[in-house]
């Protein structure tokens, strides 16, 4: 882990996590808790050239993805999210990063 960030306002908690990966990309969360709800996220991962390798979010702005609000961004698409646990974020990562170093 490169850097962990954690705030606090009122009923919020607010996480940031940079993690540098083994390939020198770098891997961008943001969690944003109500209680026991988590009600924003944002995962990205993010070549060594600063190039969006992929990224998860849930923004309401592409309201045209059927999983509205949860959406994928990959080289440049905008694409349905129907699973958008951090866990399933991580293993994407990690099955991609494993495949490249083989």
């Amino acid at each position: 882990m490169e850097g962990h960030q954690e705030r606090r306002r009122r009923n919020l908690l607010i996480l940031r996590v940079k993690l540098l990966l083994i390939d020198s990309s770098e891997v961008f969360i943001r969690e944003i808790w109500r209680g026991d709800n988590l009600v924003a996220y944002s995962y990205y991962w993010v070549a060594p050239n600063g190039e969006l390798l992929e990224g998860w979010d849930n923004a309401p702005h592409h309201p045209e993805v059927h999983t509205h609000p949860h959406h994928r961004h990959v080289k440049g698409e905008i694409l349905d999210l129907p699973h958008h646990d951090l866990r399933d974020f991580l293993k994407m990562v990690l099955t991609r990063i494993m495949g490249t170093t083989k």
